[in-house]
């Protein structure tokens, strides 16, 4: 009922970003983050006070890999950049608000709970199962797909770049307890290659 309402929504001419889909999820994450009183919406990452007590190398490293990315990008490709406003605007904001409040806000979340004592540390974040778990789910939720015929496709280059760039938004989660600096990063990376 309301996914057939939001579906036929068209804000652009011609749209062809999933904006009903991003809604729906970002709407059912935050249900549950306010209406599940175990935890508090800050223990999920909702919160603008960041802890940036030895957040630094993290946050450099997050810097320098995205430098690289779009290096990278404007090295490789070799096709006329276009730019097309309403992709800017769903990948500047729909992917990094709703996949980092799913991943790792409630994920990491409720997994912490399950395997609490971390067990390394990487650019002086401690980290353990929840980051790994959420990191490859990441990564599969992005380069495993179904066509219209329900032929499963597998992209080994994407699921591996995603779990990366999912481990990142990971360890800033972890480090600075909250969901700004990765959803920013995120978003950033998104607009690489999508504009």
């Amino acid at each position: 009922m309301i996914t057939d309402l939001l579906s036929n929504i068209s804000i652009f001419e011609g749209q062809k970003w999933n904006w009903a889909g991003k809604t729906i999820s970002l709407i059912i994450a935050l249900i549950f983050i306010f209406f599940c009183k175990s935890l508090t919406a800050k223990q999920y990452g909702l919160t603008s006070k960041i802890a940036t007590k030895k957040a630094s190398s993290i946050l450099l490293f997050c810097i320098g890999y995205t430098l690289f990315r779009f290096i990278l990008y404007l090295t490789i490709t070799k096709e006329t950049k276009t730019f097309h406003i309403e992709t800017i605007l769903f990948q500047s904001s729909m992917p990094g608000i709703t996949e980092e409040i799913i991943f790792r806000g409630i994920l990491i979340t409720l997994l912490n709970l399950a395997f609490p004592n971390p067990k390394w540390i990487f650019f002086h974040v401690s980290f353990g199962w929840a980051t790994v778990i959420t990191s490859i789910l990441f990564g599969y939720t992005h380069g495993v797909y179904f066509d219209n015929s329900f032929h499963v496709h597998f992209d080994f280059f994407v699921v591996v770049r995603t779990t990366f760039e999912g481990f990142l938004f990971a360890l800033l989660f972890e480090k600075t307890k909250s969901l700004i600096p990765g959803s920013l990063f995120h978003n950033i990376l998104n607009l690489i290659g999508n504009h």
